[in-house]
């Protein structure tokens, strides 16, 4: 019918009017209320998935970082397979598992014992080891260390964990596949009939010989020594993770199985109540240290917020109140029908206006929940620019990085909208003029309705406005992009051929997402560097471990020598030749043992800021003639070519650490000697100005570029094939590097290439500063390094090996010495005999060194007391001096400086505390 007939038909039966009006507006109302509960419904679902993918989350990170523990524990099995109960007490104690792992009862090691072994080993295992004998099998897996955290701890040392069928088939399992394995809930062997509430299931790590393949199942049973495992109560698990998933609230419900079934006999944890479940509801298959469990994850009936569940009621009402409102009005308009096609007119727009609204909420809701998981920054600025070149009705839009030249001028631009990167080609990017700085300073929004005439337009050279060819633009919008601190991340800049384009409602929909747009970068780039993170972090703990693995190495091998030989020496004492060559091996291996050990510690002296660095003066020459000579004889030993040379006048001498300095030359002379087979090396001494340099070059096998990068780092080594093959820590050119540092110098690597040799440069001052330096302790007047006749020396020491040793020293060079056992002993020898020297340890059982010497001071005790420790770090050295010791030894003993001490201390003994060096 034409609309002028509806007209005239309106005209004449006015009470139509209304009717039609309450229709097309309930109609309206319905819809309405209809997107309203979609967009409701949607947003909860969405919130309900987040929820269950966070716990997913949760529950594989917290899995992940509870098998790492029992690694880190396996670990320290492999680097100290002799350890003791009260040392792994004390390490499972350190691990602080009830705040750092809740939920693990026990933690613990299994060993696994063929019978003979069960039989050989039976006198040093637990009590409890000699009733699994009673059962006849081939293998016995024995508790030998367990350390529970629960109130009724029940004693699992020395049972048999294979006579349960669970954890023997999972011990089997993480045997063969060489990683961690839970076993379904299980029955506590050690207190069967506890009542302790909740599941238990446990997990076992396998633990296997050093220096052998594991590349297959067989490979790895054969190897197999035994397990550490962990015990985990189900409740307090699973009662963590949930926290750790934000749902201490009431208002989600889970329930977790034992297994990829939901069995009921399965249940292991429950949160919440039934009967509250509401619509929404998912099952989580979960798989963690070989093992799968199920959870029934369930949202409560008022899961979603108040808000949501009225706002399509809210809409709904309003909707009725609008319709009998527009209904009434439209009653009182009969007498306007005339203008009903207007009002159809502006009934049509505002439906029209609606519409758009609705189409902008929905993009914008949408792209809001996009952009929280997105976290690919140009996904990021390219959808934002889509959309908003969509929303705003811009022609083209572009967004542009804050990459800012010297002169704060140029904006890069990363994405487009609407248009082509070719039509930017010939045209630089928009500067930071007038018009735009307050976008780009990130100041405000830019709208400009015709920039051509703008006042600012067409005043910035050399274009002095848009050059030919440039993309048709009249209307401008723009929006900071900032961070959540406040930096400005980029600009969105919008433009239309047509002026006066944008508006107001244009200039706030760009706000929005510019906002959204900022949260949304910053996420991103926190996840990145969080990625980053991990990766490094993954990597120092390879490197780590790897460093831990050879430096172990290098320990275990001169030690093993020492004990060889030394029961050698004990089986062959009437064989003098014998004797005096192992003991030749025994003392070069122990100093090869002390060196090591020495580097150890020098690093962690170091990275503690607690080296001491004695400057004194060096003659030049002399030392340098003994380096050559030294070296000379090792590298021609080695039918190599050995080259020194000196260039320009040397002073007569340096200033510096000559300890210090011989062992950096020796480590990279030793790196040069290790590495080289043929050819020659050669040592260049020159100066320049106010320094010194020292040239170490070889013909060796070189260093690859990517080597090279990590050369002098911590914990990192160079082809894992070369450390094997020559062997070595790992801490010598790192160490040298620090301690080249710590002397006022440097030390890099000069140049570099596989096959062809290594040129090292070490770079002194040649004078330091005057600073307080280390006094070599010498002998004065009337005191010798070898007599001590008519001295008498109370040795407190809890050692009695150290005790022996001592003595044998002190009464070789004639003095007399008495022993006490502890602190205790000694303070009451020392106040009931005289004595010349008290030489105190400073760790001992019942009273320490440094308590015994405050108990003397106090009854005024008046003798001089010489500290003994085999703590060398200068704090302790100035705490002892402090406190009033007359001088400071450390171990091992250095013979020579005992006596030394020993005799200057008995010398001095009347100035008493107060003669301390």
């Amino acid at each position: 019918m034409p609309e002028a007939t509806i007209l005239k038909y309106e005209r004449e039966r006015m009470l139509l009017s209304p009717a039609v009006v309450f229709v097309l507006c309930s109609l309206f109302t319905v819809l309405a209320w209809f997107v309203a509960s979609l967009l409701s419904t949607a947003e909860n679902s969405a919130r309900f998935d987040r929820s269950a993918l966070s716990l997913h989350y949760a529950f594989k990170n917290r899995m992940n970082v509870y098998t790492n523990a029992l690694v880190y524990t396996r670990n320290l099995f492999q680097l100290k397979p002799d350890l003791s109960a009260d040392e792994f007490r004390q390490f499972v104690r350190g691990m602080n598992l009830k705040a750092e792992y809740p939920g693990i009862t026990v933690m613990g090691y299994v060993r696994r014992y063929s019978r003979a072994q069960l039989l050989q080993t039976l006198p040093r295992l637990p009590e409890n080891a000699r009733a699994v004998l009673d059962v006849a099998k081939d293998d016995y897996d024995v508790v030998v260390y367990a350390e529970s955290l629960v109130e009724q701890a029940g004693n699992a040392l020395g049972m048999d964990l294979s006579t349960s069928l669970p954890r023997y088939e999972a011990m089997n399992r993480a045997a063969t596949l060489g990683l961690p394995v839970a076993t379904d809930k299980v029955t506590r062997i050690s207190v069967p009939e506890s009542a302790d509430a909740g599941a238990i299931f446990l997990v076992f790590s396998p633990h296997y010989r050093q220096g052998v393949k594991l590349d297959t199942p067989e490979e790895r049973r054969e190897a197999l020594i035994g397990f550490v495992y962990a015990g985990f109560r189900a409740p307090v698990l699973f009662g963590n993770l949930a926290q750790d998933a934000k749902m201490q609230d009431s208002k989600l419900i889970l329930r977790v199985y034992d297994g990829a079934e939901m069995r009921p006999e399965e249940l292991v944890y429950a949160k919440g109540d039934l009967q509250d479940a509401g619509e929404f509801r998912t099952t989580i298959k979960l798989r963690a240290a070989e093992h799968d469990w199920a959870i029934d994850f369930m949202g409560t009936k008022d899961f979603a917020p108040p808000y949501s569940r009225y706002l399509p009621l809210m809409v709904l009402f309003m909707g009725i109140v609008l319709t009998f409102a527009v209904t009434l009005w439209a009653r009182k308009g009969q007498r306007f029908a005339a203008k009903l096609q207007e009002d159809i007119e502006i009934r049509h727009l505002t439906e029209a206006q609606l519409q758009e609204e609705k189409r902008i909420v929905e993009l914008t809701s949408t792209i809001g929940t996009t952009l929280k998981a997105e976290q690919d920054l140009e996904s990021i600025v390219q959808m934002v620019t889509d959309v908003a070149t969509d929303l705003t009705g811009a022609k083209f839009g572009a967004f542009f990085y804050n990459l800012l030249d010297a002169k704060g001028d140029t904006m890069t631009l990363y994405v487009l909208s609407g248009a082509k990167i070719s039509d930017f080609a010939r045209f630089g990017m928009p500067r930071n003029t007038e018009v735009f700085r307050t976008s780009f300073e990130g100041r405000g929004m830019m709208r400009v309705h015709d920039i051509t005439k703008d006042p600012r337009y067409g005043r910035n050279a050399p274009l002095h406005g848009m050059p030919e060819g440039h993309l048709p633009v009249r209307s401008y919008l723009s929006a900071p992009v900032m961070s959540k601190n406040g930096k400005v991340l980029g600009s969105l800049l919008f433009g239309h051929p047509e002026a006066g384009v944008f508006t107001a409602r244009s200039e706030a929909i760009l706000k929005s997402l510019a906002i959204q747009a900022g949260i949304a970068m910053d996420n991103a780039n926190l996840y990145r560097e969080l990625t980053l993170a991990r990766a490094q972090a993954d990597s120092a703990n390879r490197a780590k471990s790897l460093f831990l693995a050879n430096v172990s190495h290098e320990i275990r091998t001169p030690l093993g020598i020492m004990l060889g030989f030394a029961e050698l020496t004990s089986e062959h004492k009437t064989d003098p030749a014998r004797v005096d060559e192992n003991m030749k091996k025994i003392l070069r291996n122990g100093r090869e043992l002390t060196r090591i050990i020495g580097e150890v510690l020098d690093l962690s002296k170091i990275e503690a800021n607690a080296l001491l660095i004695e400057n004194s003066a060096i003659p030049l020459m002399p030392f340098l003639t003994e380096m050559r000579n030294e070296w000379g004889l090792l590298i021609q030993a080695k039918k190599l070519g050995f080259e020194f040379e000196i260039e320009g006048v040397l002073p007569a001498e340096i200033r510096t650490d000559s300890t210090r300095l011989t062992q950096i030359l020796t480590n990279l002379l030793n790196n040069a000697l290790k590495f080289t087979e043929s050819g020659a090396i050669r040592v260049r001494v020159s100066v320049a100005e106010s320094q010194i340099d020292f040239e170490i070059e070889d013909t060796g096998l070189g260093i690859s570029p990517e080597n090279q990068q990590q050369l002098f780092k911590t914990f990192s080594q160079g082809d894992s094939s070369i450390t094997r093959r020559f062997g070595g820590s790992g801490l010598g050119l790192a160490l040298s590097k620090q301690l080249a540092i710590a002397l006022g110098g440097d030390l890099r690597l000069g140049r570099s290439q596989l096959g062809q040799g290594s040129l090292f440069i070490l770079t002194l001052p040649i004078r330091q500063e005057a600073g307080v330096a280390i006094d070599v302790v010498g002998s004065r007047p009337g005191v010798t390094a070898t007599d001590l006749t008519g001295i008498k020396v109370l040795l407190v020491e809890d050692s009695i090996d150290n005790q022996q040793l001592i003595s044998t020293f002190l009464e070789k060079a004639n003095a007399t010495v008495v022993t006490a056992d502890n602190g205790e002993e000694g303070v009451t020898e020392a106040l009931r005999t005289h004595y010349d020297v008290v030489l105190m340890d400073i760790q001992m059982p019942v009273l320490d060194g440094y308590g015994a010497y405050e108990k003397l001071r106090g009854a005024g005790y008046d003798r001089p007391v010489i500290a003994l420790t085999a703590h060398a770090l200068i704090e302790e050295k100035d705490k002892a001096f402090s406190m009033g010791f007359y001088d400071y030894l450390t171990k091992p003993v250095n013979r020579k400086a005992l006596i030394i001490a020993i005799g200057q201390a008995a010398f001095f003994g009347g100035r008493g505390a107060d003669a301390n060096p």
